[in-house]
Parts: structure tokens; C-alpha cells; sequence
């Protein structure tokens, strides 16, 4: 049996984006079927739509920790505070590991605006490497921290 973070490297080896490996493998556990998962974090890839801004494997966490800490209802806002801190614990811990929580700064890419870059970044080894590191910070972070 896999871990939680081999099941999400492996959807990331497959050609799903950083979100997409997140939530498809934390989403579960909170009754998200992987079809909506897929879906809801589409466009969440390259910092968001091909931004290069807010780190894919963070925004997927995100929603992992918001679907955990769920204010369904105006009176849960202890729910609110609960996942706003740890999304602030988080992407406070990532910046230290990784020097930022911006998809231009850990890739090293200052944008996406023709096919030939779009084609590049999804090639590039090191991007990948990079990528790779993240995505196991942010699943022992939430291993250990919803």
C-alpha cells in the first residue's frame, strides 16, 4: 500500500498538476470523489492558470485543509480560524524550506507566454525535481498537521 505521499507523487508522475495530486489524495478521506477533485483543481497548475503565481501543491493543501476545518454554517467560525491558521502555518513553513510560495520562484520560470516555455517547463527535469520536493513537504505537513 502506498503512503499518502507516493499516491500523490505518483498522480504527479501521471501528468496531473500539483493541485490536482493533493486533493486527489487527501480530498478522499473527506468523501470528494476524484472526478470533482480532478475537476475543482484544474485550474490550479503552474501557480495558478499558468501564472507562475501561488504554488499549486499549496492551493491543493488549501482546499485539503478548508474541506477538514469546513465552516458550513456563519456560527462555525471557529472552523474558519482553525484553517486559516494552519494555512498560514503551512505556507509559513513552506517559505522557509523552499524560499518562497510562488510557482516563479521555485521554478525559476518568470512566466509562461508562449508554447515554447509552457513546453520547456513541462520538460524541464529540474522543474520537476523542484516540484517534487515540494509536494513532499506539503504532504507531511498535512500528514501531520490536519
Amino acid at each position: 500500500m502506498l503512503s499518502k505521499t507516493e499516491e500523490a507523487l505518483d498522480q504527479f508522475k501521471l501528468g496531473y498538476n500539483c493541485a490536482q495530486s493533493i486533493l486527489t489524495t487527501y480530498g478522499k478521506e473527506y468523501g470528494l470523489d476524484r472526478t470533482t477533485a480532478l475537476r475543482v483543481t484544474t485550474g490550479f497548475g503552474a501557480g495558478m492558470g499558468r501564472m507562475l503565481d501561488t504554488c499549486g501543491l499549496l492551493t491543493g493543501a488549501f482546499m485539503v485543509i478548508g474541506m477538514k476545518h469546513s465552516m458550513v454554517t456563519p456560527d462555525k467560525k471557529e472552523e474558519k480560524e482553525a484553517a486559516f491558521a494552519l494555512i498560514q502555518k503551512l505556507t509559513s513553513e513552506f517559505r522557509k524550506k523552499h524560499g518562497s510560495h510562488l510557482c516563479r520562484d521555485l521554478t525559476n520560470y518568470p512566466h509562461l507566454n508562449s508554447e515554447d516555455e509552457i513546453q520547456r517547463f513541462g520538460n524541464d527535469p529540474l522543474r520537476a525535481e523542484t516540484c517534487r520536493s515540494c509536494l513532499k513537504t506539503v504532504a507531511s505537513f498535512l500528514e501531520t498537521n490536519r
